[in-house]
């Protein structure tokens, strides 16, 4: 999906796609989602995980789930774009359960 999310460490933000987070059962009783950003730039760290069929996923260039940039967003703003590959969301799984200890 896409949709505006916030800048981590400075007000505004950015159109950029994201992957959703929140399960459904959550989605269809509020009017936000919970999601994690996905981004094509910049340097890859230990919290990110790349998207095996970034095609399938709607993206345009090889990208990577930010696991650690976690944020909530309006459902009226989103735009679905593609899906995620089983592999990939089980990488982001794991590195968000060790972000959240859980």
């Amino acid at each position: 999906m896409i949709a505006e999310i916030p800048y981590a460490d400075e007000g505004g933000g950015k159109t950029r796609p994201a992957l959703v987070l929140s399960s459904y059962e959550h989605n269809q009783n509020r009017r936000d989602l919970v999601v994690a950003k996905i981004s094509g730039t910049g340097a890859f760290s230990s919290w990110d995980v790349r998207i095996n069929k970034w095609p399938e996923a709607g993206l345009m260039k090889p990208s990577k789930v930010v696991c650690d940039h976690i944020t909530v967003v309006s459902k009226a703003s989103a735009i679905v774009i593609g899906h995620i590959d089983t592999g990939t969301l089980a990488g982001v799984k794991k590195k968000v359960g060790l972000l959240l200890s859980l």
